[in-house]
């Protein structure tokens, strides 16, 4: 099995044990919660995680730099983590641009520099788990499936939910996205996103965890997830799984979010 990296994205502003709804559910996370669990339990493949944390500060990197080297204490909240948890390798700071889909962005150039070419998972704070073994080998299995895969998570949408025409687009939900750097050099040649732009909320949605599995789709790539592991889409295919957001359905909700 190939080895993997694993990009974890969060924001300094949360506390490392919370809540968020999700949906119809109220759930337990945070970057503490999800690390412990991670510890407790045997990955099933070997890995290594890049912790990066956005924090509020809207100005140029260069600029970024040399302002939070002079602040110590919201790097005291992590660098622990570090100590405590030896598959956190390393750990970066970087300012909110683009948020969980802007850090995801800074990972894959973080592995671009190291001329990276294996396995890599994004995820942010907001999943809970892994309860059992294997839980990192099994997106693994999950995504060589097939052949053709580009991207595999946890759970699909049909729908862009955040429009009034709710248009069919097909994606994964972007709080876990397995994938490898084949598929991201031949799909993000220049990232997940335009540098150049300031994303509100809903355009990051649309450009970002929308945008990132059409693009996968557009680029002859299909997409699956482990709630539905029998099934996968590629474009013009037909929506063989409930449509919509699994989030709002009483049988699926469940699901949402579970390593």
């Amino acid at each position: 099995m190939n080895r993997v990296k694993v990009i974890l994205a969060d924001w300094n502003g949360y506390s490392l044990k919370r809540k968020k709804v999700l949906g119809r559910n109220k759930i337990n996370c945070g970057l503490g919660r999800l690390l412990r669990a991670i510890n407790s339990q045997n990955s099933g493949v070997d890995f290594e995680l890049y912790l990066v944390i956005n924090t509020d500060k809207l100005v140029p990197d260069s600029v970024f730099a040399s302002i939070f080297s002079k602040r110590s204490v919201p790097k005291k909240k992590y660098i622990s983590l570090k100590s405590k948890y030896p598959f956190v390798k390393k750990i970066f700071f970087r300012n909110n641009q683009g948020m969980d889909i802007g850090a995801y962005d800074y990972g894959l150039e973080l592995l671009r520099k190291e001329h990276y070419t294996g396995d890599v998972l994004f995820l942010n704070s907001s999943v809970v788990g892994p309860k059992d073994d294997n839980w990192l080998k099994q997106y693994q299995l999950l995504f060589y499936k097939n052949d053709n895969t580009g991207m595999c998570g946890i759970s699909l949408n049909s729908h862009n939910t955040i429009s009034d025409e709710k248009a069919f687009m097909p994606h994964i939900q972007s709080f876990f996205l397995y994938t490898n750097m084949d598929v991201l050099e031949h799909v993000f040649p220049d990232g997940f996103l335009d540098k150049s732009i300031n994303y509100d909320k809903q355009k990051l949605i649309l450009d970002g965890e929308i945008g990132i599995s059409t693009r996968v789709i557009k680029a002859g790539y299909c997409i699956t997830a482990s709630s539905f592991s029998d099934f996968r889409y590629f474009a013009g295919d037909k929506w063989g799984i409930p449509e919509g957001d699994i989030r709002f359905t009483d049988k699926y909700k469940h699901l949402i979010n579970k390593i």
